[in-house]
């Protein structure tokens, strides 16, 4: 038996850095999947682009969500429902060393 305390969710719950590479993994995907035999140089720096604006999306949001002090109403990676959003690349942070870099 494991002398650390037990987290408060499950073992491999999808956090804030999962989701948003999941996303960036299927846009990369579907636009890759969808080139003809020689692709253009166009459709070949798009999923870079689209990448970049997903994420970007995804981190104002919840800047402005901090900025507003708008409470969380479900769990966001380790900030309970309930609590304060913190700064969006904090939860990026806090998602790869902690969690995926297992706090190295």
């Amino acid at each position: 038996m494991s002398s650390l305390p037990q987290l408060p969710y499950a073992r491999w719950p999808l956090d804030y850095f999962t989701l948003s590479y999941l996303i960036s993994v299927i846009i990369v995907t579907i636009v890759v999947s969808s080139a003809c035999a020689a692709p253009s140089i166009r459709q070949a720096s798009l999923p870079q682009s689209l990448v970049l604006y997903a994420t970007g999306i995804q981190l104002l949001l919840v800047n402005i969500l901090h900025l507003f002090a708008i409470r969380t109403p479900v769990r966001f990676s380790s900030t309970s429902r309930g609590s304060e959003l913190p700064p969006g690349t904090f939860v990026n942070m806090e998602d790869v060393v902690a969690v995926e870099g297992g706090g190295a």
